[in-house]
């Protein structure tokens, strides 16, 4: 099957990528499709906004579709927020802190972390029943002002299972690659220079 932009408008488009990708992610879009995306996005910079407002609305759709199997029942987000190079550490600060504070959110944890390049950015973990497109809309209405919400680089949002955050709780806590070793001790002083906690985290977020 072949896929364009025009693609997603198709309701047959749509029966055909459930019925190819029945593992596709809670979130509601294949890292296929969004590796596919981004490529696609970035072929011809005249159009390349207009192509970044059909990849928003090609995820958005996806996620519909599988929100209506996950519905009420409890699931964990996880949210990566890339700021732009020109955000400080207190506007990142304020923005995650806002997304975690939210009336949907039943417990959560975050962290900041920065690299060798000085590129600062938060992950966070947050366990809800809360709409899975509803959730990520209003969190991308939080941090528009900070970062590239049609960006999969600079917003990430997973729907994960218990187990899958459990491993993104330990993420959270430098059990990474090796590759990224590096970045984890430069994280550590940094969050030391900047008096920043290891983690933030409320309680009850994942039973052992």
């Amino acid at each position: 099957m072949q896929y364009s932009w025009d693609s997603w408008t198709n309701p047959r488009y749509w029966d055909e990528i459930l019925k190819q990708n029945g593992d596709v992610l809670l979130n509601g879009f294949s890292e296929a499709a969004a590796e596919w995306a981004e490529s696609e996005k970035t072929k011809n910079s005249t159009i390349g906004e207009a192509r970044a407002q059909q990849e928003l609305a090609f995820r958005e759709e996806l996620i519909s579709v599988k929100s209506e199997k996950v519905g009420k029942s409890e699931k964990f987000f996880w949210i990566t927020i890339n700021p732009k190079p020109d955000v400080s550490l207190s506007e990142l600060i304020k923005a995650t802190e806002k997304t975690v504070l939210k009336k949907w959110v039943q417990t959560f944890a975050y962290v900041y972390e920065t690299t060798a390049t000085n590129h600062i950015h938060s992950h966070i973990l947050i366990k809800s029943t809360y709409e899975v497109a509803r959730a990520r809309k209003e969190i991308a209405n939080t941090i528009k002002h900070i970062t590239d919400v049609h960006n999969v680089h600079c917003y990430k949002f997973v729907v994960l299972d218990e187990e899958a955050a459990k491993q993104k709780l330990e993420y959270m806590l430098g059990k990474k690659q090796p590759k990224k070793l590096d970045n984890v001790e430069i994280t550590k002083q940094w969050r030391k220079d900047n008096e920043l906690k290891e983690i933030y985290t409320s309680e009850g977020l994942i039973s052992c």
